[in-house]
């Protein structure tokens, strides 16, 4: 047992030879000792040897076939192998065992809440939420899929109540369960009820022990109502951890919502030089110019030329553009069998497909990108070249491109998405399907260009806008260009661009294809 409790210590120390062969030792005096194979297994794991681990781990097994650790240690190693069948089946053994495992509950957790997410991609939400009440009932402290599951039931229900009532019951059982709160606060804010978030963290963080993550959550939720005390808990924050990024991005949004661009402008350029292509930072960049009168504002937020408008192509099989929309529209409106948006997305009053587009099989919906690759192509084209390498949209190289991401949105009447930007994206887009009445016609300015459009919202209804920030500013900030939408047309833009769009009067829908484009 000495022994053992060396080999043990030697793995927590990360000295796996030596361990490794210590426990070989120890198998040689007493080759029917169980728990010596699991470490002996994990010591190999370490070191690269998977092959040799699952070897051991198998000869454990047959000594003892109902030992929990020994199933759970084997079950992580199928599981890293992307057996999770095999890994499945042993950990459910694990847990009915009689001495479980907590380990396994956990891996199991894991297990179905990757599950789930496929199956939320594939459009089957239903059985995702099954699958996601499963993982929680294993791992009640599971914060990304209690986060999931009310998600789904939200989108499903519009119910923000019905959606949060399984991690209300886990808070209830696990009061001290910090992470729980977060969650939830975080929920009530994505479905608009951000004074009940505010209320849930604000007293948490006046405690002069709150956490880092508390102050966070604090400083967002109170961001818009109440800026000078966003801005005092994101200061403790950064007091508390001085290079945690979260802490000094809230510094940074509360910086402009107190009316300090000067001061959030060194801490935006720290953040950028370790992100150079994340688009939100770009976006708050541009923002602290535009309201310190920085000419560099102008050259990163070129509008007119930095955001177009394209025709899609009728892709093959169709005569004509007109048509391949009427089945294209069709086809998305089946799409569509949820009733709310995603928490913490832009959109607002219409919903959003679950499924990746690019995951389905449906003959129209391939023939989209076919129908968009061209314009994608001559977009790239008018771009141009950064030679500095300072630019971050013409930097980047542009040879080829990929879609990150490619997703349905139908707006309902008074639809509209907030003003936001895609934080992972390079270029962003938005192809007009199909319009409600009351954008087609003469209830429309003709003219889309910024000069020739007033502020009239009945006369921009429905459209595209770019360069009113997401986040408060001190002062406030007004959009600077728009776009008209039409069927068939595709709006392409750097994704740091802020843009949001005008609400719409009517009740039939408008409906919208969006993705995501990256450098190949």
């Amino acid at each position: 047992m000495q022994t053992m409790q060396r080999a043990s210590a030697l793995l927590q120390a990360g000295n796996y030879v030596l361990a490794r062969t210590t426990l070989e030792q120890v198998l040689r005096e007493a080759p029917r000792f169980v728990e010596a194979h699991r470490l002996l297994a994990g010591a190999l794991q370490a070191l690269g040897d998977a092959a040799g681990a699952e070897r051991v781990l198998r000869a454990a097994l047959a000594l003892d076939p109902h030992w929990a650790p020994t199933l759970t240690s084997l079950g992580e190693i199928l599981l890293s192998q992307n057996r999770s069948d095999e890994a499945e089946s042993l950990l459910r053994a694990a847990i009915a065992s009689a001495r479980p495992y907590p380990r396994a509950k956990q891996l199991l957790a894991s297990l179905l809440y990757a599950r789930a997410q496929r199956q939320i991609e594939s459009g089957d939400t239903a059985t995702a939420e099954t699958t996601l009440r499963e993982a929680l009932a294993l791992d009640p402290l599971f914060a990304d899929a209690h986060a999931n599951l009310a998600q789904l039931v939200w989108m499903r229900s519009g119910d923000i109540n019905l959606a949060l009532q399984e991690l209300e019951r886990a808070a209830v059982q696990q009061p001290g369960a910090e992470v729980l709160h977060l969650v939830r606060a975080d929920l009530l804010d994505g479905a608009g009820e951000t004074a009940r978030a505010d209320t849930l963290l604000s007293a948490r963080a006046q405690r002069n022990d709150a956490s880092v993550d508390v102050l966070l959550g604090a400083s967002r939720m109170s961001l818009r109502n109440d800026a000078p005390r966003s801005r005092a808990y994101a200061q403790r924050a950064v007091v508390l951890q001085p290079m945690h990024e979260g802490a000094q991005r809230a510094l940074v949004d509360a910086l402009l919502a107190t009316g300090d661009a000067a001061a959030a402008l060194p801490r935006i350029e720290a953040l950028l030089r370790a992100r150079p292509d994340d688009q939100q930072l770009i976006a708050t960049q541009t923002t602290v110019w535009r309201l310190l009168g920085d000419a560099r504002y102008a050259a990163y937020c070129d509008y007119a030329n930095m955001a177009r408008a394209w025709t899609i192509d009728t892709p093959r099989g169709w005569t004509d553009l007109a048509s391949y929309l009427a089945d294209l529209a069709a086809s998305l409106h089946r799409q569509h069998s949820l009733h709310s948006h995603p928490l913490h997305n832009s959109l607002r009053g219409g919903s959003q497909t679950a499924q990746d587009l690019a995951l389905s099989d449906d003959p129209v919906i391939r023939a989209f990108f076919e129908a968009i690759d061209g314009p994608i192509r001559r977009h790239m084209a008018t771009i141009g070249h950064d030679p500095s390498g300072t630019h971050p949209l013409r930097r980047r190289p542009r040879d080829g491109y990929r879609l990150k991401g490619i997703w349905s949105v139908r707006l309902r009447g008074q639809g509209y998405h907030t003003n936001h930007v895609h934080p992972q994206g390079w270029l962003s887009s938005a192809c007009y399907i199909q319009l409600p009445k009351s954008m087609q016609g003469d209830a429309l300015v003709e003219s889309a260009a910024t000069d020739a459009i007033t502020q009239d919202r009945k006369n921009t209804a429905g459209w595209l806008k770019f360069g009113e920030p997401g986040t408060p500013t001190q002062p406030p900030l007004a959009a600077e260009h728009f776009i008209r939408p039409e069927p068939g047309l595709l709006a392409l833009f750097p994704s740091y661009f802020w843009h949001g769009t005008v609400p719409f009067s009517g009740d039939d829908a408008r409906l919208t294809i969006a993705f995501d484009v990256v450098p190949a």
